[in-house]
């Protein structure tokens, strides 16, 4: 059985609406490959088809050593207990990826401190050999990447990580090819994928799906709106008095300062946030909220007493919100979303 080169899926030319279909089985990318390469496009919402406990008994099923990748802006959602479970006693690489889209006077030293931090509580069953730090436009990635390999003597490596985290594109730049299918649509990857580079052999594997990622509740069409695929600019605002902050319809924010605060955004260029005092949020919720294109409904609160402490919080697949000496917040978003905190590291 041929399979696509791109994504792995097997082809077949007799149902166009399902995966792996081509016009003729001498092409060697799927339909939905092509377009993806070509148009930028995804014809089929896969986003279900891949289970994420499927995927966790795969990579159980393999004792090889693990190149874990993870997106720098969403790191507490990368490492959940499933996965940690399945990777006890397996050597591990772990490369944060996509530090370009950092805003600009990010401090790496921070970050570095942060990562090492996160690593060590949570890997306390594996072996890390390496961490690396990486980016679409880094040169020097593939010369370390390999370094690692020679010193830990290590011939093969399956690729993990959540979707969209870059698997396939950090395989495409040790290759230095576009061999694998990319984009900005989960499950992109459908089955696993061998790729020889020397005498090495990398596995890519399906993106595990974090069923509380705000994006596996966007419609495709809407998904590229809430994706951070450029440096982010930080939307900084000032605050004295009860505010209430709206991103689209994504989530609202009640804040409480604690004398003079501020809140930063770090999402997605273009996305639009509505300030306006406390006591008219419930006005403009009730008028305008179901009306706009980006909508998730306000079903569940989380309450936070910040203490005037700088805090961020990680709303996976939508970015991160700073608070910097603000008292008490109050966070209206749909039940499904995940809000990680963490100190301030950006």
């Amino acid at each position: 059985m041929k399979k696509c080169l791109g994504c792995g899926v097997i082809l077949q030319d007799q149902d166009p609406k399902a995966k792996g279909y081509v016009n003729s089985l001498d092409q060697d990318y799927c339909k939905r490959c092509f377009r993806l390469m070509h148009y930028g496009d995804s014809v089929i919402d896969l986003r279900s088809d891949i289970k994420r406990g499927d995927v966790i008994k795969l990579i159980k099923s393999h004792d090889k050593p693990v190149a874990l990748i993870t997106d720098i802006l969403n790191v507490s959602a990368a490492f959940k207990d499933d996965l940690l479970e399945a990777l006890k006693g397996r050597q591990i690489i772990l490369v944060f990826n996509k530090y370009d889209l950092l805003p600009k006077n990010t401090n790496i030293r921070r970050i570095e401190e942060y990562l090492e931090t996160m690593v060590s509580e949570k890997f306390k069953d594996a072996k890390v050999l390496d961490i690396l730090i990486t980016h679409h436009k880094d040169v020097y990635f593939k010369k370390l990447f390999m370094e690692t390999l020679d010193r830990w003597s290590i011939k093969e490596v399956m690729f993990v990580g959540n979707v969209n985290a870059g698997k396939s594109t950090i395989i495409n730049k040790l290759l230095e090819s576009t061999k694998l299918t990319v984009s900005y649509y989960p499950s992109t990857t459908l089955n696993i994928n061998e790729v020889a580079l020397e005498d090495h052999l990398f596995y890519d594997t399906p993106g595990l799906l974090d069923e509380n990622n705000l994006g596996v509740f966007i419609s495709e069409e809407k998904l590229k709106d809430i994706t951070i695929k450029k440096t982010i600019k930080p939307l900084v605002y000032q605050l004295y008095d009860k505010q209430s902050y709206f991103i689209e319809g994504l989530l609202r924010i009640d804040v409480l300062p604690k004398e003079k605060g501020s809140i930063i955004f770090y999402i997605a260029d273009g996305l639009k946030i509505h300030r306006s005092k406390l006591e008219k949020g419930d006005d403009y919720q009730t008028k305008h909220l179901s009306s706009l294109p980006l909508y998730l409904p306000f079903d569940h609160l989380s309450e936070y007493d910040l203490k005037g402490k700088s805090l961020e919080f990680e709303i996976d697949g939508l970015g991160i919100i700073g608070f910097k000496n603000i008292a008490k917040i109050k966070i209206h978003h749909d039940q499904r979303i995940r809000i990680n905190v963490r100190k301030s590291v950006l």
